[in-house]
């Protein structure tokens, strides 16, 4: 296992403009964000600000509560689809644009500081960030990873979309892919839809003979990540490659 050392890129704090002083509890969710900062708010008043109305049963955070509660928690539902929302009464389309657009402005940013200030030198960084490219995809997709000899991502790229087999991802195209970026390590990722990860009969003859591909130009197969929604499984870590 590689040595490592966790780098934690700086949070920007959010300045708050000036408000009467008043106690939180007074405060509707917008009002305490412009008082207070984005940082104080609860997950219910952010996504209050989000859903923006109620329902017609509902003031805007009992609804936001509930929502949180029909999707299982703050995690599950940022890794929600369009067709899983349609599925919580009260969410229409509307809103479940304003909240996907949101959640993906944020993963887009996620993947660009991982991409410029990590280091993806060990399995639970690798995971975490194979996760934000591919726990909302609803169909089978791979992806392909390059960094260098510091383990930093310098280029990744869809590999493939459909069912992984042999006959779906190239070796010879990784290869050339990886030698074009003058890499020295790959990353393979790919996701099950099922929602079951463990890697089959074909992932792992996959993993062997890209491993024994690659060797042959000195390039390292880093690792094979497979995810599965919220979780994700290396191959590395399981002694599969």
């Amino acid at each position: 296992m590689n040595t490592y050392t966790a780098i934690y890129p700086d949070s920007a704090k959010d300045t708050a403009h000036s408000a009467p002083a008043m106690p939180d509890s007074q405060l509707r969710p917008r009002e305490k964000l412009l008082a207070r900062g984005a940082a104080t708010l609860s997950n219910t008043e952010l996504l209050a600000i989000l859903l923006r109305t109620g329902s017609a049963q509902m003031n805007i955070m009992q609804f936001s509560q509930y929502v949180l509660d029909q999707a299982g928690g703050p995690r599950n539902l940022l890794l929600s689809n369009y067709d899983s929302l349609r599925k919580i009464k009260g969410l229409g389309d509307a809103k479940i644009c304003s909240f996907l657009a949101a959640v993906e402005f944020a993963r887009r940013h996620m993947q660009d500081t991982l991409q410029f200030h990590m280091e993806l030198n060990r399995p639970a960084v690798v995971r975490d960030f194979c996760i934000s490219l591919l726990s909302h995809e609803v169909v089978e997709k791979c992806l392909l990873l390059l960094v260098n000899t510091r383990h930093q991502l310098i280029h990744h790229e869809e590999a493939s979309r459909g069912t992984l087999n042999q006959t779906a991802v190239y070796p010879r195209e990784i290869a050339a892919t990886a030698l074009r970026h003058n890499a020295w390590g790959v990353i393979l990722a790919h996701n099950h839809p099922s929602g079951l990860a463990q890697p089959s009969l074909a992932d792992i003859q996959l993993t062997q003979q890209l491993r024994r591909g690659l060797a042959l130009l000195e390039i390292r197969l880093v690792d094979h990540i497979i995810v599965a929604g919220a979780t994700a499984i290396s191959l590395a870590e399981l002694g599969k490659l």
